[in-house]
Formats: C-alpha cells, sequence, structure tokens
C-alpha cells in the first residue's frame, strides 16, 4: 500500500517584525517582537474508530503587548493544553491524510480555543501544518 502524504506549508514573517523568538519560545530583541513559538504538535486522525493518520502543527503566537508575550512563555502549559484539545477535535472533525488541511478552519479554532485561555494572544499564527495517512 502506497502512503500519501498531504502537506500545506505557511511561511512566518518573522524578519517583518524585527525579532526572533528563543529556544524556550519567549521574544528576542527588536521593539514590536510579541511572537511566542509553540512546541510542534502532533495528533492522531481517526477515522472510523481506527487509526488514518496524524495532524501536525507548529504555532507561533502574536502577543498583544510585550507584557502579554512574557505571561505566556510562562503559560504554555496551559496554552499547549488547550491547544492539543482543538486540535485533536479539529483532526476528529475535519482532517484526513488524503485531502489538503483547511487551515484557515484551524485557525479559527484554535483563536478561539487558545483566546478563551489568554486575551493577551492577539493572532494564532500557523507555520506549519501537515496531515499524513497512517
Amino acid at each position: 500500500m502506497r502512503k500519501r502524504i498531504m502537506t500545506s506549508l505557511a511561511v512566518l514573517p518573522l524578519a517583518i517584525s524585527g525579532g526572533t523568538v528563543s529556544a524556550e519560545g519567549k521574544p528576542e530583541g527588536g521593539e514590536g517582537t510579541n511572537l511566542v513559538k509553540l512546541d510542534p504538535i502532533s495528533v492522531p486522525i481517526i477515522e472510523s474508530d481506527r487509526l488514518a493518520g496524524a495532524l501536525r502543527i507548529t504555532v507561533v503566537l502574536d502577543a498583544t503587548d510585550p507584557a502579554a508575550a512574557a505571561r505566556l512563555g510562562d503559560r504554555q502549559p496551559e496554552i499547549r493544553e488547550a491547544a492539543m484539545a482543538a486540535t485533536l477535535e479539529f483532526a476528529r472533525l475535519h482532517a484526513s491524510g488524503f485531502r489538503p488541511v483547511n487551515a484557515e478552519l484551524l485557525d479559527h479554532d484554535l483563536k478561539a480555543a487558545l483566546g478563551s485561555v489568554d486575551p493577551g494572544i492577539a493572532r494564532v499564527l500557523i507555520t506549519e501544518v501537515s496531515a499524513k495517512s497512517a
């Protein structure tokens, strides 16, 4: 059986904001840098009670201000938990290893879930998304 990989990539323009994100996910340098990177998330795609593949995403949070970015860096376990729950629900309802991922809908779901955890999240930036069949 031949495996199929469907991948969609979004490029995050970090250079525009004039800064980078540290390995710990906290913003570094540059004025106007309010980005917090989360560790990659991978959740199973379940179809008809069987493992059908995996959905993988990488997310960067755009905080409303530097204080919110620092707070988000400290609250990463809570934020990651909400992101994983939203991604798992999205995978259950909308993902397949045989069709492209609807990144716009995933972005909407993540923004709603993470916004309820901390109002300091201005945007959820999906920097990478892929769905792979099992």
